[in-house]
């Protein structure tokens, strides 16, 4: 039985300074078994017969089960199919060439599953491995109709010159599928791809998180702070993840923060020791005329933290005063067990003349 196909778009150049690698598009008449007839030059069946796709002939059987859309660069693609018995699957390599041994690289290209419209190979999702060398990642992609998937991984140069494989992988036993390939770009990365970077106020600290997508030889990161946004010091190192294709969280605490206003922001340190800063972030939690009263919602009590003594009243929905306490500077606790649960507004008096109203709910 014949295997489906997955698109697949590599180049075949790669520019070692300009960072970027362009192995050319597939070309060639689309065909069932179109690679290993060479109808696609720089490639090779690595197992069983890949093909050649484009838009009116998206799998081996020429149909397809969703309707196909033309590839990224709009031109042929690979098709790689799973088969019975388990482990019968499509694969054809490519070689890549001019690579700096120890760099690390990113390998970015799109997938998409189309279906074959016939019972064999017409499942869903697909599932094509694609490796360089030792580095090797499933990727798992559902059939859709015109819809190409962005699919990224990151590997290090063994050698100057290295095999790039796709495989459909077999994963499902009797589960078959058709994919395609194509788009592949090798480029070097920047050492993380930062999503995002926050800061939020809790109850005497400040929370510093972020979120990274890809990481490319990440040994640390430091987490500076600033009272002005010109001078920051570092507060403290985070352990980066080495080499990520994947998303990861990083959490870290401030303890002691600043009043007022603060500014935060984050450098990455590679194993080379090179270092990259990104924007800087401000966030205003404890003023030195402000008083913080959490938690909220509460239940049993609330803790009010100052710099400053005062006078705090607690007002119902009808604007009655239902508690009233006096505090000292620091933190000073106070019971609530005698209130009802609903919205509150407290009215806070400081010893500096400020007043501060806050609301406060009790669940």
């Amino acid at each position: 039985m014949k295997k489906l196909i997955t698109l697949l778009t590599l180049f075949s150049s790669v520019i070692v300074v300009a960072q970027t690698v362009t192995n050319g598009s597939v070309t060639g008449t689309a065909s069932n078994s179109g690679v290993n007839s060479g109808n696609a030059p720089g490639w090779s069946g690595c197992s069983y017969s890949p093909d050649v796709c484009d838009v009116g002939f998206p799998s081996y059987a020429g149909t397809s089960q969703v309707t196909p859309v033309a590839s990224p660069d709009g031109g042929t693609w690979l098709g790689l199919a799973s088969m019975s018995p388990a482990g019968a699957t499509e694969c054809a390599q490519t070689t890549i060439t001019g690579l700096t041994i120890g760099q690390t690289y990113s390998l970015d290209f799109y997938a998409a599953c189309f279906g074959t419209a016939t019972s064999i190979c017409n499942n869903s999702p697909a599932t094509p491995t694609v490796s360089v060398g030792a580095t090797s990642q499933m990727y798992t992609i559902p059939m859709a109709a015109s819809t190409w998937v962005p699919c990224s991984m990151i590997f290090t140069a063994t050698a100057t010159t290295m095999i790039l494989e796709a495989k459909h992988s077999s994963t499902f036993g009797g589960y078959y599928a058709y994919v395609g390939l194509d788009g592949f770009i090798i480029s070097v990365p920047l050492p993380i791809e930062l999503k995002d970077f926050n800061l939020s106020c809790e109850p005497e600290v400040v929370n510093v998180s972020w979120t990274t997508a890809t990481e490319a030889n990440n040994d640390f990161f430091t987490v500076e702070r600033s009272r002005d946004g010109i001078h920051f010091e570092s507060l403290a190192v985070v352990d980066g993840s080495g080499t990520s294709s994947t998303d990861k969280e990083y959490t870290w605490v401030d303890e002691k923060p600043l009043p007022g206003t603060s500014y935060y922001r984050l450098s990455q340190t590679d194993f080379n020791g090179n270092k990259e800063t990104f924007e800087i972030q401000s966030i205003s939690c404890f003023d030195h005329e402000q008083v913080l009263i959490y938690p909220n919602p509460f239940d049993h009590q609330i803790t009010l933290s100052t710099r400053h003594s005062g006078d705090i009243e607690l007002l119902d929905g009808t604007g009655k005063i239902v508690m009233k306490a006096s505090f000292e500077a620091g933190r000073t606790t106070l019971s609530t067990d005698e209130l009802s649960a609903g919205t509150y507004s407290a009215r806070v008096l400081l010893s500096n003349g400020v007043i501060q109203t806050i609301k406060l709910v009790k669940i």
